[in-house]
């Protein structure tokens, strides 16, 4: 709100900020992250696995293969 200006005077906006953050808006992130939470929980993923040497260079070998883009005409117009 700008200084000097009453609640009443103020623009709906500088009104909704004055407010605080949105309830529903906690909400539906606090729902979201319990969500994926409860999904790792579900599949009962081994992050440990993520980080061996294999799946390092897996992981790896997958990145490097989008370097150099194929830009060839007949590939992008696919």
């Amino acid at each position: 709100m700008t200084p000097g200006a009453t609640p009443s005077s103020a623009a709906p906006a500088e009104r909704l900020r004055a407010a605080g953050p949105c309830l529903v808006c906690i909400a539906a992130a606090a729902l979201l992250v319990a969500a994926v939470a409860a999904s790792f929980v579900f599949l009962r993923l081994d992050f440990r696995s993520l980080a061996t040497a294999e799946s390092l260079r897996a992981m790896g070998r997958f990145v490097a293969e989008f370097f150099p883009p194929d830009l060839e005409p007949a590939f992008v117009g696919r």
